[in-house]
């Protein structure tokens, strides 16, 4: 019994000293990206996902819309790479419907990973990049707990990035890799900056913390209005807050995971009142909206299409109702377009 506590307790500690170190060097990503010592890749367009307004032509751009909003979604901490999975096609193809009218639609835009500054998907690392391949397939492949350890590792990872976006020190730099890869994606879908389109960043889990942080940033660039949904989003008090025209936070009432920032970030407490988050709540920039009985992710969640409330519609249906009239809401803003181009996020490089 001994030797098995032993062994357990050596586990346990090897366990926690790998967080931590992964912790300590989560930075790294961000420095060596703006050292240059990452090669970016500005040609990998984002895939467009069911655009709302037609294509420009095979492999090009989705043109874009008249009048309607160009909509970006940046996946949970789950992903790996540019594809998302089939819960979160399921909201996008929702979404794109919902857009179209007769006054045309929107465009959405998906594939961007962005829990690294560079862009650059896990698996396409020139050196670590066959490690992440297997730990996906062990995570799709394998039975029950080395697939449930994968996924967790895998979290963990780009949770990590999250906590850099979230650091005063280091965030800024890590914000700025963001928003240029977020620029290019407009760019590559047909946006015209400093037309006045409205663009909406949709962030589930960990992303919603990407997209604020990146606000900062493209606001400038766009001059236009920007809108940040957080979608169950595990969100700081950043100081994106101050460059978003609104952020809508929509969570669920049985969502654990999003509740962690506002109990461990004391500039989420109320007391904070002169906090970017605070300060956003109180003048209405900010506005907190609640989805009864949804949890984070799978079964009950926000993206489920089988689960209903008392009313008979889906989770599913109700998170995407809530977002589109956020959308149709934002298309409405539209300042009058500048003929001046605006400059594109440098990062400061």
């Amino acid at each position: 019994m001994t030797g098995l506590l032993e062994v357990a307790g050596t586990v346990v500690t090897i366990l926690v000293a790998g967080l931590l170190l992964s912790l300590l060097v989560a930075p790294l990503d961000s420095l060596t990206w703006w050292a240059g010592w990452v090669r970016e890749r500005p040609d990998a367009p984002a895939a467009p996902a069911a655009p709302a307004a037609p294509a420009a032509g095979p492999g090009g751009p989705a043109a874009p819309a008249s009048g309607g909003p160009f909509v970006v979604l940046l996946s949970g901490v789950g992903t790996m790479g540019r594809q998302i999975d089939a819960w979160e096609q399921r909201l996008t193809d929702r979404l794109a419907a919902g857009m179209r009218g007769p006054a045309g639609g929107g465009v959405m835009v998906t594939g961007l990973f962005l829990f690294s500054a560079s862009a650059q998907p896990l698996a396409e690392r020139r050196r670590t990049g066959a490690f992440w391949s297997r730990l996906g397939r062990m995570r799709e492949e394998s039975p029950g707990r080395l697939s449930l350890l994968a996924d967790q590792f895998i979290n963990w990872r780009n949770l990590t990035q999250v906590l850099v976006s979230m650091d005063s020190c280091y965030g800024p730099i890590y914000d700025a890799g963001g928003a240029r890869s977020l620029y290019a994606a407009l760019l590559n879908h047909g946006y015209a900056p400093g037309g006045g389109a409205p663009v909406v960043l949709i962030g589930y889990s960990g992303g919603a913390q990407v997209c604020l942080g990146a606000a900062t940033y493209l606001k400038p660039a766009l001059r236009a209005p920007l809108t940040v949904i957080s979608l169950g989003g595990a969100v700081g008090s950043d100081r994106g807050l101050e460059a978003v025209d609104r952020m809508v936070h929509i969570y669920g009432s049985d969502d654990l995971e999003q509740k962690l920032p506002a109990v461990l970030l004391p500039s989420r407490w109320p007391l904070a009142r002169r906090s970017h988050w605070n300060r956003a709540l109180a003048d209405g920039r900010l506005r907190c909206v609640v989805l009864p009985g949804m949890a984070h992710t799978g079964p009950g969640g926000y993206l489920d299409p089988d689960r209903a409330g008392p009313d008979r519609r889906s989770f599913l249906e109700v998170t995407a109702t809530e977002m589109l009239e956020v959308i149709r809401s934002s298309a409405a803003a539209r300042p009058a377009a500048s003929g001046r181009r605006p400059p594109a996020p440098s990062g400061a490089r």
